[in-house]
């Protein structure tokens, strides 16, 4: 049993039998993998598959079904987002920027405001607090 993201949808193609239509995926896996996999739902790049390869070397794409059966429902209500790295990071720089103008008074620079928020980024994206010094505190 493998868990990865999916990379590359390569193609899909449908089939349907006695009124039940099945997507069938070529997919190339963050991990590595090269899958075809039968699916009810169009595939996505960034979407996570837990799989099971039950056929390899016969094709470029290891025959492979699905551990987790499809859910019902549209959204996914897992923790973890499949937004890309690029909208998370605007997110967290809007937060800080938001976040440091309500911590700042009205007497703020524009530059303060700006040190502030580059303080709350980093510390949420990495950890890192800030260090302290007498001369030199963006707030």
């Amino acid at each position: 049993m493998k868990t990865s993201k999916i990379k590359t949808v390569v193609n899909s193609k449908e089939w349907s039998n006695n009124g039940k239509t099945i997507i069938y995926h070529n997919l190339e896996m963050e991990n590595g993998d090269k899958i075809n996999i039968g699916k009810v739902k169009l595939q996505q790049v960034g979407w996570e598959l837990t799989y099971e390869i039950v056929e390899e070397g016969q094709q470029e794409f290891n025959k492979a079904k699905a551990v987790q059966k499809e859910q019902n429902f549209t959204k996914s209500f897992n923790t973890q987002s499949t937004k890309p790295d690029n909208v998370q990071d605007m997110i967290v720089k809007q937060s800080s920027l938001k976040a440091a103008v309500e911590f700042c008074n009205k007497d703020c620079t524009i530059e303060h405001i700006i040190a502030n928020a580059e303080v709350f980024y980093d510390w949420v994206m990495t950890g890192k607090k800030p260090e302290a010094s007498s001369n030199d505190m963006p707030f």
